[in-house]
């Protein structure tokens, strides 16, 4: 039986990696694909905020299965 999740990720505009997991000691988030540089992190908010002009935020589906994570953009329109 597969776990079936919806969450919240950025995804980069310049190389389409999707962030879905970060370094919650860093406060510049970059892009692990081209560098970019697409989110930052406040500590005292606990609050991760995009940089719109170099990222998007979706949601995506996350299925569990045999201790496999399997990751699909899902479409909001």
């Amino acid at each position: 039986m597969a776990r079936v999740t919806y969450e919240k990720a950025i995804k980069c505009k310049r190389c389409g990696e999707i962030l879905t997991k970060f370094n919650k000691y860093a406060h510049h988030i970059n892009c692990q694909g081209c560098g970019n540089h697409i989110a930052d992190f406040y500590y005292d908010t606990k609050e991760l905020v995009a940089n719109y002009m170099n990222a998007d935020p979706v949601t995506i589906k996350v299925t569990r299965k045999w201790f496999k994570e399997t990751y699909e953009e899902v479409n909001n329109g």
